[in-house]
């Protein structure tokens, strides 16, 4: 099974965004390419769980996705794309992952400044909720 960044980089591959391993990369920013999609999991909330039961029903996974690009107009608006294309996304197996929901968490598109390669980074965090 895979985790739910995975699900989400395959889910942003499907939709056009990059190739994995290539231009979209999971838990890990590369130093090349320099114009790139990183896709990272971090804590969330505890799961739903039933009544009287130990195992989830559905996980509350939280992931971030960033932005990284020699284009400051280009990251922008990759991102915004990238930001209406998985919010609200629901109903859909991604990598093996079925992805109940997925939530923006914030208001949307962050812009992180420029890294020590004067790139322009921009990030999304989102709740993923899966079973």
């Amino acid at each position: 099974m895979s985790s739910a960044q995975e699900a989400i980089a395959a889910r942003l591959q499907t939709g056009g965004y990059g190739t994995l391993g290539s231009s979209i990369f999971v838990d890990f920013s590369p130093s090349t390419p320099f114009n790139c999609i990183v896709v990272s999991g971090y804590q969330g909330p505890p799961p739903d769980r039933g009544v009287g039961s130990k195992l989830p029903l559905v996980q509350r996974n939280k992931v971030q996705v960033m932005v990284r690009h020699s284009d400051p107009a280009t990251a922008l608006s990759s991102a915004v794309s990238m930001n209406d294309y998985l919010e609200g996304t629901s109903g859909v197996t991604s990598d093996g992952v079925y992805l109940v929901f997925v939530l923006s968490v914030g208001s949307g598109v962050l812009y992180l400044g420029k890294d020590a390669n004067n790139l322009t980074m921009y990030s999304m965090n989102f709740e993923i909720k899966t079973t």
